[in-house]
């Protein structure tokens, strides 16, 4: 008998997808060849040794298949629900788009107007640097006449970048100071050690993320092209002087990569993983 496809299915699926997307990533440019040798343009891994480029997109591949499978199981207990009718169709799609847009919204959230401010802050913004991020790997890996992250679109590309990450780094200062230092009551009792975990690997990447940036511009002498990065460039200045800057620039790639993989293992065991399941369940 021909066992159906179930939605746990599609959740590994998904996963295996990104993990191969990601191997692309990385063997495509490299047995193609393809580089943009345009003036104004960034390089994916400039100065960043083959060896760490290596384990990159190993652990990467292996954690977004981690997350799959992880995530398959928290479908899995949606499945054993009783049977109910569940079918989207004609009648039933306004009201199945209106609570799919109320989880993505979090309109509950919104009922406490500085929460609901807080957490769109960070979950957009959050969305908006991922995307940003899946830009530059397309970029990476598409042949030399299909480049397109350079000239205007490349400063464009920096000016939202460094907007999305700034909105994201003062949504998770707000946050950090309002569960710490404000301590509203109904947080105060709630709060438990994941909390300052996710909030602190947040923190951290976002912060990490405009000092790579920084020290990448600073390597690169502080270009007039990258003051479209209104964050990054202003830092360049501050350690524009300092000695080993290449150096300082893998120490700190490196840690956002690692807070980065940090994240993605954190994601299907902890309360982040709201991110992606609260519209699904609204749904």
């Amino acid at each position: 008998m021909r066992q159906r496809v179930r939605p746990y299915h599609l959740v590994i699926g998904f996963g295996v997808f990104w993990a191969l997307f990601a191997i692309g990533s990385g063997v495509a440019p490299l047995l193609a060849e393809w580089f943009d040798d345009s003036p104004v343009q960034r390089e994916v891994f400039l100065n960043i040794p083959g060896p760490w480029r290596l384990a990159f997109y190993t652990l990467l591949p292996v954690l977004f298949v981690y997350g799959s499978v992880m995530f398959a199981d928290r479908v899995k207990n949606w499945e054993r629900g009783a049977p109910d009718r569940r079918t989207t169709d004609a009648k039933t799609l306004p009201k199945r788009l209106g609570d799919f847009r109320a989880g993505v919204y979090m309109q509950t959230l919104l009922r406490d107007p500085a929460a609901g401010l807080m957490h769109s802050l960070i979950y957009f913004s959050f969305l908006i640097l991922f995307a940003v991020t899946v830009v530059s790997q397309i970029q990476d890996q598409v042949p030399e006449g299909w480049k397109f992250l350079h000239g205007q679109t490349y400063q464009a590309y920096s000016f939202v970048g460094d907007a999305a990450g700034l909105v994201f780094v003062l949504g998770i200062g707000w946050a950090l100071a309002r569960r710490y230092l404000q301590r509203p009551y109904r947080i105060r009792i709630k709060s438990k050690p994941e909390h300052l975990l996710i909030l602190g690997v947040f923190f951290v990447l976002g912060v990490t993320g405009f000092l790579a940036e920084a020290f990448r511009i600073a390597f690169l002498g502080r270009p007039d092209f990258e003051k479209w990065s209104f964050i990054g460039y202003p830092l360049s200045w501050v350690f524009r002087n300092t000695e080993h800057l290449h150096g300082w620039y893998q120490a700190t790639w490196l840690v956002h990569v690692a807070t980065f993989f940090v994240f993605l293992i954190i994601l299907p065991i902890t309360m982040i993983r709201h991110m992606f399941t609260s519209p699904l369940n609204m749904y």
